[in-house]
């Protein structure tokens, strides 16, 4: 949708969306994209994506793209909306969705653009060079306890034989891979698209029927950390790097079984 103050769109973003939309389908999913809504259309999505009937759905993947800062999800209007209020939790609080669910968030995290260290990393053996010319500038935002909290804990205590067994934790059966870390931005080409829809793509067409989903995105994370962008600014070109993120709250494997099983 239009980048705030330049008019223009956010150049890749329809690489990204088809190319994730067709492996989504290749392993079973049925997609539905929305596309450039604004604030009060996003959370109008999300109440009618909840309210539909998930009865027979054995997985729901989210992936949202678009504008972010810190806490925020952009609209086309410019006006955010909480990604942990509006959209995660009101999904994984839901009585009407059992399944597991995976969310995607292909956004900007805050504007600290990560030079990297000049120093090795475990488990991140060399680089991938991208395309100088076909990066965003950081400038598009897309580069894409108190002590009455200790008093209650102290006083909330449970006997363990009086928990009903039919009650489970809320916050559970859901995983959720950032683009980037915490305050960073995130790295789209104009070309080729953001580099963890892209990865995501890549991974989930090489891997997705044999390993299960924490998996599947520790190798995203891996793949991502190894790519070395760079930023042109005063006609030089900076290196930058990004570092993916994932939270999980799965109690088990989760896998998508086969590329041709429904999901």
């Amino acid at each position: 949708f239009p980048t705030a103050g330049k008019g223009i769109n956010r150049k890749g973003m329809e690489k990204d969306s088809t190319d994730l939309e067709r492996i989504l389908k290749t392993i079973g999913f049925s997609v539905k994209v929305k596309m450039d809504l604004n604030s009060h259309e996003m959370k109008d999505a999300i109440r009618k994506f909840i309210n539909r009937d998930h009865s027979q759905s054995t997985c729901l993947l989210v992936s949202v793209m678009t504008h972010g800062l810190e806490q925020r999800a952009m609209g086309t209007d410019w006006a955010g909306i909480d990604i942990h209020k509006d959209i995660i939790q009101p999904i994984v609080k839901s009585d009407n969705i059992a399944c597991p669910k995976v969310f995607i968030m292909q956004m900007c995290r805050g504007v600290k653009t990560d030079f990297g260290v000049k120093k090795r990393r475990w488990g991140v053996d060399g680089a991938t060079a991208v395309d100088a010319q076909a990066l965003e500038s950081p400038e598009d935002s897309e580069t894409d306890s108190s002590s009455d909290e200790e008093s209650s804990q102290e006083s909330f205590q449970v006997d363990w034989a009086e928990v009903c067994s039919k009650l489970a934790p809320t916050d559970v059966d859901y995983i959720v891979t950032w683009a980037s870390a915490e305050g960073r931005p995130a790295i789209r080409s104009r070309t080729q698209g953001s580099l963890l829809i892209q990865e995501v793509v890549n991974v989930f067409e090489h891997y997705g029927s044999e390993e299960d989903v924490a998996t599947l995105f520790e190798r995203v994370r891996r793949n991502v950390a190894k790519v070395e962008a760079t930023l042109k600014e005063d006609s030089q070109k900076i290196p930058v790097k990004q570092s993916a993120e994932t939270k999980t709250q799965l109690l088990g494997k989760l896998y998508f079984k086969s590329l041709t099983s429904s999901a």
